[in-house]
């Protein structure tokens, strides 16, 4: 099941990143497609209800990190997880608005709010400084 919803996670960002020439989206599209691979089992973790599911609306305070560190299961997260993640989070990804719409239209229930908390829990977990996304101007 979490195969067919990466390939079409993969199909419907490759349309997104079509119409989105030029933006962070294009860059964000394939590194989420990674993600959504290489970490399906943290994923299925943090969707868990109670955990800290994509589709949050409120960024998790230090204590919640820490809480949602404390129950994740025994070899997570993997190597190849931490560098997805990473890689995905160093380039602005988290903040981009976009990929949580491209997400819903493969069935993926997700937030900014939800990517960004993901990413900073992912950061403290896999030891590395999180991205840290610009205030919003206007």
């Amino acid at each position: 099941m979490s195969r067919l919803l990466c390939t079409l996670f993969l199909l419907a960002v490759g349309a997104a990143c079509v119409s989105a020439q030029g933006s962070k989206a294009a860059t964000c599209t394939p590194l989420g497609g990674k993600l959504f691979s290489v970490c399906s089992k943290e994923l299925a973790y943090l969707n868990t209800p109670g955990v800290y599911p994509l589709s949050s609306t409120e960024a998790p305070d230090d204590a919640k990190v820490m809480s949602v560190i404390a129950g994740i299961p025994s070899g997570l997260p993997t190597d190849a997880c931490c560098a997805a993640v990473k890689q995905f989070d160093t380039a602005g990804c988290g903040c981009e608005g976009s990929l949580a719409s491209s997400l819903s239209q493969v069935g993926l229930e997700s937030t900014p709010t939800g990517l960004q908390g993901v990413t900073k829990i992912s950061a403290q977990s896999c030891k590395f400084t999180p991205y840290v996304c610009p205030a919003a101007s206007g």
